[in-house]
């Protein structure tokens, strides 16, 4: 059957293709944990768990090669007051 001049065969995966639902997943998380403020309300707002969010936004750090949220622990937050 012939096929379109520079068209890929459907068998040959894409990097591209593969790629970017992840990253474009990890964008959407970023952003409505960026509105939040908070990897809890994110994941709540989006039926995960804060784990899941914050493993998609080190990925996405990761992935740009910037830091892009100060992660505080509750623990973290606690020591500072008690001084």
């Amino acid at each position: 059957m012939p096929s379109a001049l520079g068209a890929v065969p459907e068998s040959t995966p894409n990097p591209m293709r593969l790629a970017q639902p992840a990253l474009l997943r990890q964008l959407r998380v970023f952003c409505v944990a960026a509105r939040s403020l908070s990897f809890k309300s994110a994941a709540a707002s989006m039926y995960l768990t804060p784990s899941a969010v914050s493993h998609q936004v080190r990925e996405l750090e990761e992935h740009l090669g910037v830091r892009l949220f100060e992660r505080k622990t509750r623990a973290h937050a606690r020591q500072r007051g008690v001084r």
